[in-house]
């Protein structure tokens, strides 16, 4: 296994160290004839990923080492043929190789049109704007809604949303359909039984403080799982929340965001609520180096025997972002307590450090990764709420603004909740990632 790791760290840099050489600030946009060029705007990004996983399932009886190749390439075309008027269009192809899973389809996905939409909207004028078409939705730091970038095969939404711009703020108003994956299609389609409608506000009133309120409905025509012991059910959920983020002069930088949810789980009633708390301070020394302080908290059903489902849920989100790097754990059911420490100890060069403590919320609920799927529910709430604790180093590097590097570390200290529910044993994941853009 050391071998392999060793490898495949040099091959990283040899790689990306070629392509930046060879690139250089060469873009696709270049063959555009310079009297379109205005009106036409083409780009082009490769991204290759090595995974490594190694007893994701805490049990290392089961030979599940897992070595394989993700390939991503995406073409952009964009079309101003108005100032006011443009069509994006975006095709994606996502590939996998030397995998041993029994089903490729979370990563794999041939050739097909992730993004299409029609913009109507001056930039120059701000007021009134309208986009029509599949597209990303990004909305605060995707804790709720995002575009899931870390996977292979991405996220975006069939929807139609109008927005309105103000000298600092934004308010968009949506209707959306998740786009499902299917590798065995020639075109995706929309989820036509879960629909979400939002309404989401945005300001900076103050500089570099952003404040935003948001409300998002989800409404099924079929059941949506939450574990075995919670159910599943049809929703008509609604979700509130608000969010503050900022920084000071002096190096602080904080972030505060909280949401309830309500409605219908079937016959159930939904009571439900998430917390998030970020403290940061970088330090005026060479390097940059910043600290930081969280807590992600997502409430967990509290008895499954009465009438309310209680379980957060964190809807169509990037997970990857938050809650550990190995994607053990999402925003449900979840108390995750979090020291990260990062520097730049050169300009091109981010080094993170991030020890997150997972403890449940309800030992009565489930343990949920980053799909939002049950992955180990006791048979009784009589056991211990730590999950465990996971280790995360990761490491950017910039070679050229075309072509980046990211290499990971992450190991998770198996904690009691899994040892009192079945297998408890550590895991392994390693990674590395080289991004081109031209």
């Amino acid at each position: 296994m050391k071998k392999i790791l060793g490898m495949m760290v040099f091959l990283a840099f040899c790689e990306s160290s070629i392509l930046g050489a060879d690139l250089g600030e060469w873009r696709l946009q270049t063959l555009i004839p310079k009297k379109v060029e205005n009106k036409v705007k083409v780009s082009a990004e490769f991204r290759y990923r090595l995974e490594a996983r190694d007893n994701f399932d805490f049990d290392d009886a089961k030979d599940d080492e897992d070595v394989f190749h993700l390939f991503r390439t995406r073409l952009n075309l964009q079309l101003d043929p108005l100032p006011y008027a443009r069509g994006f269009v975006q095709f994606q192809d996502a590939r996998i190789a030397s995998s041993d899973f029994a089903n490729d389809a979370p990563f794999e996905d041939p050739i097909d049109l992730r993004q299409g939409y029609v913009e109507l909207y001056d930039p120059m004028k701000k007021g009134i704007g309208l986009r029509v078409g599949r597209q990303e939705l990004l909305y605060g730091s995707e804790r709720l809604i995002g575009a899931f970038n870390w996977s292979n095969v991405a996220q975006s939404f069939d929807a139609a949303k109008i927005f309105y711009s103000f000298e600092k703020a934004r308010i968009d108003a949506f209707a959306a359909r998740k786009v499902k994956m299917d590798p065995s299609t020639i075109f995706n389609e929309w989820d036509d039984e879960d629909n979400l409608i939002g309404l989401y506000g945005s300001c900076q009133m103050v500089p570099d403080h952003t404040f935003d309120l948001y409300y998002f409905l989800r409404d099924t025509d079929r059941p949506i799982a939450f574990g075995p012991n919670v159910g599943s059910d049809e929703l008509s959920e609604s979700s509130v929340g608000a969010r503050l983020a900022g920084k000071q002069p002096i190096g602080l930088d904080y972030q505060l965001e909280s949401a309830y949810q309500f409605g219908d789980f079937g016959r159930e009633d939904i009571s439900a609520w998430m917390f998030i708390g970020i403290l940061g301070y970088t330090f005026d020394l060479s390097g940059s180096p910043r600290v930081a302080f969280e807590f992600d908290h997502a409430s967990g059903d509290e008895d499954a025997q009465d009438p309310k489902r209680n379980t957060f849920d964190n809807l169509f989100p990037t997970n990857h972002l938050f809650y550990g790097t190995m994607d053990l754990a999402s925003l449900q059911n979840i108390n995750d307590f979090i020291s990260s420490l990062s520097v730049k100890p050169l300009s091109q060069w981010t080094l993170k450090l991030d020890w997150h403590f997972l403890f449940l919320d309800e030992t009565s609920d489930s343990l949920y990764n980053a799909a939002r799927q049950a992955t180990r529910t006791a048979e009784s709430p009589n056991v211990s709420d730590e999950v465990g604790q996971e280790l995360d180093f990761t490491l950017n590097y910039t070679i050229s603004p075309q072509v980046g590097v990211l290499l990971g570390y992450s190991h998770f200290f198996a904690g009691d909740f899994l040892s009192d529910t079945g297998t408890a044993h550590d895991g392994n994941f390693f990674y590395f990632q080289v991004t081109t853009a031209f």
